[in-house]
């Protein structure tokens, strides 16, 4: 069985009583104030699940909690299963908000889902907690749209960013332009088949990877991100966009195996790291592309690939080597260049194949030259 509020009536759980639920609760306002139980039966508010003081426990069940989740005190319990914020209407706002109280993730599933409307607020500011697993996900759309990201936090598991639609371009951009950052001990995962149809753009996120063996499987348009893969073990990187410009720097401080084509903006191979561009011990090897800086303080295991320096506009690049390293193939191309540049070559390197050095016809003149 279930209970249901009247359209548009408030549920207020007061200081100091309870309410334990044994069937699904649905009401258009929520507000926890006292305790209330979820245990195993489903809460659905419609607009807004608030809390302001006292208890909640999520229990097993699918906690929907409407277009808004704000908590501002509390103990707040979340569902081991999913607590799912976001319009059931396209044309309503998505917020998550936290400014005080404790988050315990109890090991579930955030799902926060985006709107469709722009004259709508999109903003996910949890206030410094730890997540389980967390997912961005985004609903049908009829435009390019934008969710805002702040504050500091963690996912104890995997973030994914989920485009049920690929039509129209979803970017996630920082909320300030110092953004704070996001660590994920897990697993980072970007699931769209058009790898145009998501950016992570705006101010240069950061996302630091601590995980013992991190993924990274991010097929974006728009990649903006300082990435750090700090783990211990051996991690799998993928950064499969069709980016051209963007910015932010990728550091291997572990070692790390390309698992498909993979371009960055600057790239840091850190001492005592290994970046290979097989998975496999050379059966599958991928080409990685760089379109600014790369600086080589550990190794690189380029086996037959080929590393290209793609340099956009009024970039000036520099690639630092260390002794050791070798390249395969190495390819110098130059594209919308409208203003004469140098690419400046640090330390020695091998190429075990060919150099090509090309430039699109009618472009501004491009250098390449050592440092003295």
């Amino acid at each position: 069985c279930s209970s249901d509020l009247a359209t548009g009536k408030r549920l207020l759980i007061w200081s100091g009583s309870t309410l334990s639920m044994n069937a699904t609760l649905s009401g258009s306002f929520i507000h926890i104030n006292g305790t209330l139980l979820a245990n195993t039966s489903r809460l659905n508010a419609v607009y807004q699940l608030s809390q302001s003081g006292g208890t909640f426990n999520g229990g097993t069940n699918t906690v929907y909690a409407g277009n808004v989740f704000s908590q501002r005190g509390g103990t707040f319990v979340s569902t081991s299963s999913g607590l799912i914020v976001g319009p059931q209407s396209a044309n309503f706002s998505s917020i998550f908000v936290r400014s005080a109280g404790t988050f315990t993730h109890n090991n579930g599933t955030v799902i926060f889902r985006s709107a469709n409307a722009s004259s709508v607020t999109q903003t996910f500011t949890p206030g410094n907690v730890t997540f389980y697993n967390l997912v961005f996900s985004s609903t049908v759309e009829s435009a390019a749209r934008t969710t805002t990201i702040g504050d500091t936090f963690t996912v104890a598991n995997n973030m994914t960013i989920l485009k049920e639609t690929t039509a129209f371009v979803r970017t996630y951009s920082p909320s300030t332009s110092s953004p704070p950052a996001i660590t994920i001990q897990g697993n980072l995962y970007a699931n769209t088949s058009n790898d145009s149809a998501i950016n992570l753009n705006g101010q240069t996120f950061v996302i630091n990877m601590t995980g013992t063996s991190p993924v990274v499987a991010v097929p974006l348009g728009g990649f903006n991100v300082t990435l750090n893969m700090q783990g211990t073990g051996t991690a799998q990187l993928s950064l499969s966009g069709s980016y051209t410009t963007g910015t932010g720097t990728t550091t291997i401080s572990q070692n790390t195996v390309l698992t498909a084509k993979t371009r960055v903006y600057n790239l840091i191979i850190n001492n005592g790291s290994n970046l290979d561009v097989s998975p496999d011990n050379g059966s599958t090897i991928y080409d990685l592309r760089i379109l600014r800086d790369f600086y080589n303080k550990g190794t690189y295991t380029a086996r037959t690939n080929t590393t290209t320096f793609a340099s956009p506009n009024i970039i000036a690049p520099v690639i630092s080597t260390n002794a050791g390293t070798t390249f395969n193939d190495v390819v110098f191309t130059y594209i919308d260049s409208s203003n004469a540049a140098t690419t400046t070559l640090s330390g020695s390197f091998t190429v075990n194949g060919n150099i090509t050095i090309t430039k699109t016809a009618g472009l501004s003149a491009r250098t390449i030259a050592p440092t003295v």
